[in-house]
């Protein structure tokens, strides 16, 4: 992620999405909603661009919060990730 955007008050926060890569377990999403409950599970268009799928977009799942709490997730997923991973 990048540095997080300037706001005014007057101006809606921008939005990110921490895309969930496939075969993500789903108690993963159970967590994270009931521990990020201002983020919003939305599907996200992403073009993949790994061995014959190159050039396909695909309809994934994300997590759209505001900047903080989109680093939160993504540091989260990639934590849980590491366990899931290191216990098979």
């Amino acid at each position: 992620m990048t540095e997080m955007p300037e706001t005014t008050e007057t101006q809606e926060p921008e939005l990110f999405d921490v895309v969930i890569p496939p075969g993500v377990p789903q108690v993963f999403f159970r967590e994270i909603i009931d521990r990020f409950p201002n983020a919003t599970l939305v599907e996200s268009r992403q073009p993949m661009r790994f061995a014959n799928m190159d050039g396909d977009v695909r309809e994934l799942l994300a997590f759209r919060a505001d900047y903080e709490t989109a680093q939160a997730i993504e540091q989260h997923l990639y934590d849980y990730l590491k366990e899931f991973i290191g216990d098979l």
